[in-house]
């Protein structure tokens, strides 16, 4: 199978450095069979499993194994990976960060539109309970009227519920963004 690069690919044997953690930096067995595997600097890879990820084996990343590997020096390559897997290790720290945020921001939407819900039934219970067709406006929120405070907490709720979907939305679009930089970090 040819390298899949940045591309996230399943089932596939994986390989890293033994001085990462599993699955954080990962040559495909392709790269590793064609760029490592006969290399004295070899003993300093581990086979990762076979797991779904992408190959971090970009051209910056095989210059610099190639110069390592000419000097015979693995901390070459080491001094290369180590200070950009902090930096990954941080954008994936608030990765993690933004998706509690953005679960928690999902429960409290969602128990906006349970509590909209409920108003909405009290507001129809109330109309009921009027019993005419003809509405009576004793109560305004926002420029209009309503004929039961019911009503009106349900459009209260309303704006609140439209600005968590727009928080939402922004943390998934940030956290799109993050995942982007991740697998794009040694390309």
């Amino acid at each position: 199978m040819p390298c899949p690069g940045s591309n996230c690919v399943e089932g596939i044997t994986w390989y890293s450095p033994n001085f990462t953690q599993p699955g954080e930096f990962t040559f495909c067995e392709e790269c590793y069979n064609q760029f490592i595997r006969n290399t004295p600097l070899n003993v300093y890879m581990q086979n990762g499993g076979i797991l779904s990820g992408n190959c971090d084996f970009s051209s910056n990343v095989k210059q610099q194994w190639l110069i390592a590997v000419s000097r015979n020096d693995i901390n070459i390559f080491r001094g290369y990976v180590e200070p950009r897997l902090g930096h990954i290790r941080e954008l994936r720290d608030r990765m993690a960060r933004l998706q509690v945020i953005f679960s928690q921001e999902l429960q409290r939407k969602q128990f906006l539109i349970t509590s909209q819900q409920n108003y909405r039934i009290m507001a129809n219970i109330d109309n009921i309970s009027l019993g005419g067709d003809e509405p009576s406006y004793g109560y305004s929120f926002n420029g209009s009227q309503y004929n039961s405070s019911s009503k009106v907490e349900a459009a209260r709720i309303q704006i609140q519920i439209d600005e968590s979907s727009r928080i939402c939305n922004n943390y998934l679009a940030e956290m799109r963004l993050l995942e982007h930089e991740i697998s794009n970090s040694w390309y």
